[in-house]
């Protein structure tokens, strides 16, 4: 069954022109202050900002490093940028609100973009400021607010600030696709695309000798150093202007039951049929670009 339907989809998809998305990547790095009585030290993160951002330089290409932080400098946002989606300097990370209260920087490709836009601006519910796949994030968080990451359709990690709730939001894809690491040091949450840009706030590099022993950390959500772990798969982390942080899932894996299974009534054709047309609607999606596929 598997080999007619492969032969099928062959026959309609050119295998070579399908681009390889884990190839694809930007580059994240992130701060926010976990309490309102810290001690601010606004020029010192603005530097390490920018060294965690040029530690991922090679992650994103396409310009140099950009970061954005809030005026009491208790938020920083990084991103470094690999073009993929919307060339010009409007898709250009950080990206903001119209509004200028929600801000975000993001690693990943959101898929179906142009559709959701579309219908946001048919029905008048949002102001794009640029054609990035990134900037649907932004509306899905306005219309759904924390429930926006289960519209996302697509491999990514996020860092995003909403400025008027002084709420701080990292996520991942339902899969892990994308990485995200954090830790917390110096009255601060630490967030980067790679280990190493957490070494540029100061953090300790120290053997985690535990995770080492158990295979390393590809079997944990620890690290090979120790305090540092990354964001879960399909779980959503909030910080809170209160120093309040949580970790929770936002996504599931379901699977067919024994129930449902006998209560099945296509036949063996509609199941490859139904398979064929599911596989070829999320190729057609993650071929599209801007740049050449």
């Amino acid at each position: 069954m598997l080999l007619r339907m492969f032969l099928r989809l062959k026959t309609k998809l050119n295998y070579r022109e399908i681009h390889t998305t884990s190839r694809r990547c930007c580059g994240v790095v992130s701060y926010v202050y976990t309490s309102p009585s810290s001690h601010i030290q606004s020029d010192r993160d603005y530097q390490s900002l920018l060294r965690g951002l040029t530690a991922v330089k090679h992650r994103g290409p396409d310009g140099e490093p950009s970061l954005w932080q809030n005026d009491e400098r208790t938020v920083g946002l990084g991103h470094t940028r690999l073009s993929i989606i919307d060339l010009s300097d409007r898709g250009r990370q950080p990206l903001h609100s119209y509004d200028r209260q929600l801000h975000l920087s993001m690693n990943g490709e959101l898929y179906d973009h142009d559709r959701i836009r579309k219908q946001a601006i048919e029905q008048n519910e949002y102001h794009f400021l640029s054609e990035s796949d990134s900037e649907i994030a932004l509306y899905l968080y306005r219309k759904y607010g924390l429930d926006f990451v289960k519209h996302l359709r697509g491999e990514f990690a996020i860092t995003l600030y909403d400025n008027e709730r002084k709420m701080f939001i990292a996520t991942r894809d339902r899969f892990g696709i994308k990485p995200l690491y954090y830790t917390y040091h110096d009255n601060k949450l630490l967030f980067a695309s790679e280990i190493k840009s957490l070494f540029e706030f100061g953090v300790p590099a120290i053997w985690n000798e535990e995770v080492i022993y158990n295979t390393g950390q590809l079997r944990s959500l620890q690290t090979i150093y120790k305090n540092i772990q990354q964001v879960p798969p399909a779980h959503i982390l909030i910080a809170s202007s209160n120093g309040t942080v949580n970790v929770s899932k936002y996504y599931e894996t379901s699977y067919i039951t024994r129930e449902e299974e006998k209560r099945e009534q296509r036949t063996e054709k509609e199941m490859i049929d139904g398979v064929q047309e599911q596989l070829l609607t999320a190729v057609r999606l993650r071929m599209r670009a801007d740049v050449k596929v």
